[in-house]
Formats: C-alpha cells, structure tokens, sequence
C-alpha cells in the first residue's frame, strides 16, 4: 500500500511538471495573431523588395517585435507601441506626402488592391497580452500621447520598446512581492508571482525550465497554480 501511494505522489508531480513544461512559452510571452504577424512580414516583403525599406531598418523592426513577442503585458492594460520609423524614399513607387509636407508610404494590401496602409513609423497593438494588430501610422497622427491614446483606444503608449523593458525590469522586482523556493540541489530561487518571474539569490533571471527537477511538489504545486 505504502509503495502504491508513493507512485501516486511520483506520478503526481511528474504530471505538474509536465504541464509547467508545457507552459512555459504561453506565460511569459505576448501571443500573437498568426494573421496579423503574416500582413506585418507582408508589408515588410512589399518595401523591401522595391529598396523603400534598408535591410538595417528591417532588422530594427523584427528585432522590436521580437522584444514585444517576448514580454508579459499585464493583461488589465492595453498598450500603442512604436516599433520604430524609417526614411521615406522618394524613388519608392509606395511614396507619397501629406498636404502639410509629411513624407509617407501607402502600402497596398495583397488581397484587396484598393485597401492601403499609410504610414513612415510601424505601430503594434498589445491588448490583454495578446498582440491585435500592426500597423502603419504616420508620425504627426501620434505625436501627441492623449491623441494617440484616444485614436488608437489604449491605455499605455508606449514609444521606445527597449527603454521600456529596461524600466520595467529595474522598477518591477523591487515593488512586487515574490516567494522564496529552496529548491533540492540547495539553491534559493525567487519566484514573482505577477510577473512569472524566477530569479537566484544574485538577481539574475532564471528558466523555469532549469530548474522543474529541482522543485519539491509541494513548491510545483504552488507555482502551476499561480502562473
């Protein structure tokens, strides 16, 4: 009887550990629409192609994406986030300017000819967590924060991703409370509820994934239901 019910707690823990693993990617990352992704890379393809885009400019772009693809939004707010802007080109055949001698591309859509997409800086949506939409906007139309906010219906704007982060990253983890898990090989881990945030005793960031085996099912348990 007694090796039966140390199975059951062995299976029980391998089970949490399990669906921790499986976790992983969904709790600590801003999902995305594989639509929306697909109409960015589109655009990108489309300026590219046709030099209105640098290659440098291309790599900025994706590269803030990535950033926003890879932080944890709190999911009560909704953020405008300015991936960044470029030079527009006159020679680019998507040029055009605005009466008040703003320079923009109008980027036509794949499917519909007749739609297009305005804009010298690319925006992405960020709403309970999830990214919504990219876009293209132009400058002048988000210049100003109250403006922006109330054309684009969100509560944070957001201008530069990776001063954000950083900031982020110095004010969160002295305001937001974390339990202290020893784990089984002697390391004392700190775990941030809100944020789903693991770090060691020095500060630095841990992997969950690095540290499952370690964990007592008592501490899994704990962690599975407050992700």
């Amino acid at each position: 009887m007694i090796f039966i019910l140390k199975c059951i707690n062995i299976m029980n823990k391998l089970f949490i550990k399990k669906i921790l693993r499986e976790s992983i990617k969904d709790i600590l990352e801003a999902r995305d629409t594989e639509h929306s992704i697909e109409r960015f890379n589109e655009r990108l393809t489309f300026l590219s192609r046709t030099n209105s885009l640098s290659s440098s400019e291309v790599t900025k772009l994706t590269d803030n994406l990535k950033l926003v693809q890879q932080h944890n939004f709190p999911k009560k707010s909704s953020y405008a986030i300015k991936l960044g802007n470029f030079k527009v080109k006159k020679e680019s055949p998507y040029y055009k300017i605005t009466k008040s001698g703003e320079p923009f591309y109008s980027v036509p859509n794949k499917k519909n000819p007749h739609i297009t997409s305005d804009g010298n800086e690319f925006w992405v949506i960020v709403r309970g967590n999830d990214i919504s939409t990219l876009m293209l906007r132009r400058k002048l139309q988000l210049k100003n924060t109250k403006v922006a906010k109330d054309s684009l219906n969100v509560d944070i704007i957001i201008y530069d991703i990776n001063n954000y982060i950083e900031d982020a990253k110095r004010h969160k983890i002295s305001k937001n409370k974390y339990k202290k898990i020893k784990l089984t090989n002697g390391e004392i881990i700190r775990f941030y509820p809100e944020m789903n945030k693991f770090e060691n005793e020095y500060g630095q960031e841990v992997n969950l994934d690095d540290i499952l085996d370690f964990l007592s099912e008592k501490d899994s348990q704990y962690i599975f239901q407050n992700i």
